[in-house]
């Protein structure tokens, strides 16, 4: 929006002003385009009203994604009267606090008001910038040079890590509670497709749906989730990870990943619970996509499937897709390299 006027004189600030009239009387959208995707924590709004009709009805944020999905950040219902009151200062801050940590690149306010017009000096995001996908793999190889002998779970900048004398494993609430590293001590390797927040399609056990178009399918992508350590016992680790879908069918369904490792095994045990505490249902043609991350960009990668005559083992696209297992299992081959995955095989009509 760049129909304003700059006023410098009046109030302690310069401030750009807007007329409602100018717009068809409609609310009033700004847009901002960030340098960085960044988890928005809240925004700060330096308010210019003078004697009248510079009111605030309410302020709503809406933020983009790195893919153009639209989300909801907050909003906050001010209702200001008409007249600004006598003992109230011309500039004065408005907060919003956030209500969706989703890395947003772009943020858009929308601004109904009570008056004729709108006065703006000063508009802050407080929140934390994306790291680039390169910087925050080299984090993770420093958790493989860094690696320990024994059992233990710990935390790694915003990565929960379970490490053993086999395997280490690396969960990103950022990316909706997925696992982004996966590596094997033995052949000192990463098992898992690593992918930042916000930038592309990656880690294993991420949260989508199929089918429905992109709006259902991805309404758990790049969601940051909850996080914690539910057991650190010197035999056993556990951490858990849960969020909540926040609009259609998916309102108010939560999904909860409780991640397990134990002392004297490299397998990773994840427990996959989805409910949706009543507030809504999900058809049953919504199958769950959880091996995203059974991946690779070599050209020696292999999907390995169990077929109707036996375990098939054929080359892929980069990304395992089959249609009708006879088990519940599947897994992915590159050189020496062998990751499986073992699931309950009523998950397994169709798997991505």
């Amino acid at each position: 929006m760049t129909d304003a006027v700059l006023f410098p004189g009046k109030g302690i600030y310069p401030h750009v002003v807007w007329q409602y009239n100018a717009f068809g009387k409609k609310p009033l959208q700004i847009d901002f385009n960030l340098e960085t995707p960044a988890q928005i924590e809240s925004i700060r709004i330096m308010q210019f009203r003078w004697k009248r009709s510079y009111g605030i009805k309410e302020i709503r944020a809406i933020g983009t994604d790195s893919n153009g999905n639209r989300f909801s950040l907050g909003n906050i219902v001010l209702n200001q009267p008409y007249h600004l009151p006598e003992n109230e200062a011309h500039d004065a801050p408005v907060s919003i606090t956030t209500t969706d940590n989703t890395p947003a690149s772009a943020v858009q306010l929308i601004f109904t008001g009570t008056g004729g017009y709108l006065g703006i000096n000063e508009v802050e995001f407080l929140g934390t910038p994306q790291p680039a996908q390169q910087e925050v793999s080299q984090k993770l190889d420093v958790l493989a040079d860094s690696a320990q002998p024994g059992l233990r779970v710990f935390k790694h900048g915003s990565f929960y890590v379970l490490e053993n004398d086999y395997a280490i494993y690396a969960i990103d609430p950022r990316y909706g509670g997925s696992l982004s590293l996966a590596w094997d001590k033995l052949s000192k390797s990463n098992l898992v497709k690593f992918a930042e927040t916000g930038s592309t399609y990656g880690p294993l056990f991420q949260d989508r749906f199929y089918p429905g178009g992109s709006k259902n399918r991805d309404m758990y992508l790049y969601r940051q989730y909850k996080a914690e350590i539910l057991q650190d016992s010197p035999d056993l680790k556990q951490v858990r990870t849960w969020g909540v879908g926040h609009s259609g069918i998916f309102s108010g369904v939560e999904i909860s990943k409780t991640y397990t490792l134990e002392k004297g095994s490299s397998v990773i045990n994840v427990d996959i619970t989805i409910s949706n505490q009543l507030d809504n249902v999900i058809p049953l043609k919504y199958g769950y996509w959880f091996a995203g991350g059974l991946h690779s960009d070599s050209d020696e990668y292999k999907r390995i499937v169990p077929g109707q005559l036996g375990p098939e083992v054929k080359s892929s696209d980069g990304q395992v897709t089959s249609v009708d297992f006879v088990d519940g299992w599947c897994g992915g081959m590159t050189g020496d390299n062998v990751l499986a995955i073992l699931f309950p095989y009523e998950w397994s009509k169709e798997i991505y």
